[in-house]
């Protein structure tokens, strides 16, 4: 007899031509924070309308968002649901990255992107979503917000076929 938690395992194991959304939501659910399928032109648009505005998904709404959504990039959402702010740095310049990590803190959690920028991930502190520019090429993704996270695939631009997310520093 197999226990029916079991049967929702093997229904949902990621096949081998999952994407990313169908690889990995289950687990970052499982661990607490809030993904959502991301799709559009650029791979980074949220697929769930008013995803700020809704409750932390179960794990079988969850299951529903990967049947209807397989090959959906993954984003999580920020803020107050998921527990951490990112502060995303538009810059593959060191000296920048220097100045921001100089004002915001260090944190051990620094993913590069494709474009040879930088998501800071830290505690969430009430922080919302805003940008600081032209001051700085930063975007605090607090609540309200979402970050595209890995493996998630950069579908156009001039770093199409790059996966997002992908260097942890």
């Amino acid at each position: 007899m197999i226990a029916r938690g079991a049967v929702e395992r093997v229904r949902h194991a990621p096949s081998p031509d999952a994407g990313p959304f169908a690889a990995v939501a289950l687990g970052l659910c499982r661990l607490g924070l809030f993904p959502i399928p991301l799709g559009g032109e650029d791979g980074k648009r949220p697929l769930i309308a008013r995803f700020t505005k809704i409750c932390k998904p179960s794990l079988s709404t969850v299951e529903r968002w990967i049947d209807r959504w397989p090959r959906a990039n993954i984003g999580i959402v920020t803020g107050a649901v998921s527990g951490f702010v990112v502060i995303d740095i538009d810059s593959d310049d060191p000296a920048v990255w220097a100045q921001v990590i100089k004002r915001f803190g260090d944190t051990p959690l620094k993913i590069q992107t494709p474009s040879g920028g930088l998501h800071l991930y830290y505690h969430w502190n009430d922080e919302r979503n805003r940008n600081l520019r032209p001051e700085l090429p930063v975007d605090i993704k607090g609540t309200g917000g979402q970050v595209v996270v890995s493996p998630s695939v950069r579908l156009t631009g001039p770093y199409a076929g790059s996966k997002l997310g992908h260097g942890m520093m």
